[in-house]
């Protein structure tokens, strides 16, 4: 796959109802360095906040988001459930490099096992209208489902027609998208869980 010289991390969330404690993205190369990630653990609304820990922009998000990552509150309305926050991130993928993005989800109190949080990898400019094409095809993303032990991937742009069972749950799970160089510029994606269990789900 293709990666594209600046691609944004985002979020999209569809009637997501739990909190994404940490979201972080890591390039390894001969060792390992966060360059980005949020804990999530401020107040007051996510657009305009300045991530945990990055070297560069700030959150675009609807007014929906808050920056302590909890449910979506009543500024959400039904029309907003494939709407998105989303930053640049601070560092161009470069060639050589193993990039790693991960977020940790926690349910809260919600029963709706449709709900989903996709993260990854999308365009400058992404979008999502809950077709099959995410971000025109161009996402490289991972769904983690609100209260079903399953993942729904999209790491070639579209979303699974199956979601993957996963045995520890989505609540508390540590899940991540990891892109790997295959040629000079050239990118394949792999869909992991990292905690409590580091292992490969899709790729």
């Amino acid at each position: 796959m293709t990666c594209r010289h600046e691609l944004p991390l985002k979020l999209f969330r569809k009637a997501m109802c739990g909190i994404v404690a940490i979201l972080s993205i890591c390039a390894t190369s001969a060792r390992a360095a966060i360059v980005f990630q949020d804990n999530f653990n401020r107040s007051g609304p996510l657009n305009g906040s300045t991530p945990s820990f990055t070297a560069g922009s700030n959150w675009t998000a609807n007014p929906g988001f808050a920056t302590d990552g909890t449910k979506v509150n009543a500024a959400f309305g039904l029309g907003n459930f494939t709407t998105s926050a989303y930053v640049p991130l601070p560092v161009a993928i470069t060639s050589g490099n193993i990039y790693t993005l991960t977020a940790t989800m926690h349910r809260g109190l919600s029963t709706d096992d449709t709900a989903i949080m996709i993260f990854g990898f999308f365009d400058a400019a992404p979008s999502w209208n809950a077709s099959v094409a995410v971000d025109e095809g161009h996402a490289i993303a991972i769904a983690p489902r609100n209260n079903r032990p399953s993942v729904n991937t999209m790491l070639h742009g579209f979303v699974n027609a199956a979601d993957i069972g996963v045995a520890d749950g989505t609540n508390g799970t540590t899940f991540g998208v990891r892109l790997y160089e295959t040629a000079p510029n050239t990118w394949w994606a792999v869909a992991v869980e990292l905690a409590p269990t580091n292992q490969l789900i899709l790729g």
